[in-house]
């Protein structure tokens, strides 16, 4: 349940209506494209780099890219259904090595059918090859094959056909065929078999792959510490050392046993960093695990805007929180220890009680405002923005001169300005908050620049005057 109360300093720490209601004495005389997540999971189908947009996902377009329809009860279905909640588009980096294809051998021998990729999936697949020949009234006639037609089933359900008179090598979304010659195809039903999905893959395998690629949020559901570590540190190096200001989502879910869910705690104490532990239950009864929620929580935090915060946002169909903390005292302690926390409104809807990090050791330097979500994605807009910014238009294209450096310094500024237009980042002033000046190389270009982000209401702090 959302806090509330009477104040009497302005040092709240949960978000809601702080009120205080007084007698009056009688008179007497607070722009970049988001929306990506990358998720490390394994689909059994599909290239070990998959990009998916939600709409691919909502309207069964993208089947033949991961194996699983947006209604399917799998794994991989229900995890992206909770992605898509809040992402645009999705990258998939296979977790496993390894793998094998599917196949099938036309009893010919001399032809073959290998699924498009490798793992289980391939296994759904069959083909039905159908000869088209001609005969004469000779005795005995004269069969001639005139063309094969071959017809691609997933799951039983038709998703490709071809006929050809001369082709004997093929490919469609699903399968490859190749065989001798045409006459290699032998009428009948084949199912593809032996598709595998290898085993795991080593972190830095699949973390040097998404350095590679465009998100905003890693959904990171891992169990053991040892992984968490090693997404932290990932996370930590493409902020700090490469300037790519992406996200995390991890749990404090540590497994199961015989009582349920297992829990430890876990805190990065990181800007680049959510944590989560709690997991909720649907309307329909579904569970969605403490496990699971990163899936939710990653896509709502991708898909975040500049100047939207996720403090109050209700997680569609969700009727109760699952585990704790659920209390105001166990809320509070998880807020100020750097958990993301889910809570009851007053009207039953389940909701994001506070959009916050894992960053928890405040300095002079890096205040509460480096806690906040919404101030954060501004923040990292405008560093990737400006990165984006300089290595596609400047980077050793422009000289490094005085006209170069005011040619960068207005396009700085028109982006600030767009910025605060949109209600991202307040009181710029091109006069005082920007500096573009030569570095110490000669290759060097030093920038100044002064943000003041733009936060969401969360708190009230009122008070009714009553007179009589």
């Amino acid at each position: 349940m959302p806090a509330g109360g009477t104040w009497q300093s302005q040092n709240k720490v949960r978000p809601g209506a702080y009120i205080n209601v007084v007698g009056v004495p009688k008179p007497l005389g607070s722009i970049g494209d988001r929306g990506v997540v990358a998720i490390v999971m394994e689909p059994g189908w599909g290239e070990q780099l998959t990009r998916m947009s939600a709409n691919e996902f909502l309207t069964g377009a993208g089947l033949y890219k991961i194996g699983a329809n947006y209604t399917d009860d799998s794994d991989v279905a229900r995890q992206l259904r909770l992605v898509f909640q809040g992402a645009a588009s999705v990258i998939i980096r296979r977790s496993n090595t390894g793998q094998v294809k599917a196949s099938a051998t036309i009893a010919s021998g001399t032809c073959t059918a290998t699924a498009k990729y490798a793992g289980t999936f391939g296994n759904n697949i069959s083909l039905k090859v159908t000869l088209n020949t001609t005969s004469t009234e000779d005795d005995p006639p004269v069969v001639t094959l005139n063309s094969v037609t071959v017809e691609t089933y997933v799951n039983g359900v038709l998703k490709a056909k071809l006929t050809s008179a001369d082709k004997t090598a093929f490919s469609n979304d699903w399968v490859d065929i190749s065989a001798s010659a045409l006459s290699s195809f032998v009428a009948g039903d084949y199912s593809l078999s032996g598709g595998t999905n290898g085993s795991a893959d080593s972190l830095t395998n699949v973390f040097a792959d998404l350095e590679q690629e465009n998100w905003n949020t890693l959904a990171f559901p891992a169990t053991s510490s040892t992984d968490k570590d090693a997404a932290v540190a990932f996370v930590k190096s493409l902020r700090d050392d490469c300037g790519i200001k992406v996200q995390a989502v991890v749990t404090e879910c540590t497994g199961t046993d015989a009582n349920g869910y297992t829990f430890a705690s876990y805190a990065p104490d990181y800007e680049g960093i959510y944590v989560c532990k709690q997991g909720y239950r649907l309307s329909d009864a579904t569970v969605v695990s403490p496990i699971d929620e990163v899936y939710m929580l990653a896509g709502m935090i991708a898909g975040a805007t500049i100047t939207e915060s996720l403090t109050g946002t209700v997680i569609p169909n969700a009727i109760e929180v699952l585990h704790g903390p659920k209390t105001n005292a166990d809320i509070i302690d998880a807020i100020n220890t750097g958990k993301l926390v889910l809570s009851k409104r007053r009207d039953g809807a389940i909701v994001i009680e506070y959009d916050v990090n894992s960053f928890t050791s405040l300095t002079a330097k890096k205040g509460k405002v480096f806690t906040k979500g919404r101030p954060v994605r501004v923040m990292d807009n405008i560093a990737n923005d400006i990165k984006g910014m300089f290595d596609k238009t400047y980077l050793g294209k422009v000289s490094n001169d005085e006209d170069g450096r005011g040619i960068f310094k207005a396009n700085i500024i028109k982006y600030m300005n767009d910025l605060q237009k949109m209600g991202a980042v307040q009181n710029f002033d091109s006069e005082t908050d920007i500096e573009v000046i030569a570095g110490d190389d000669t290759d060097a270009v030093v920038v100044g620049l002064w943000v003041q982000p733009v936060d969401s209401m969360e708190k009230l702090y009122m008070t009714v005057n009553v007179w009589g």
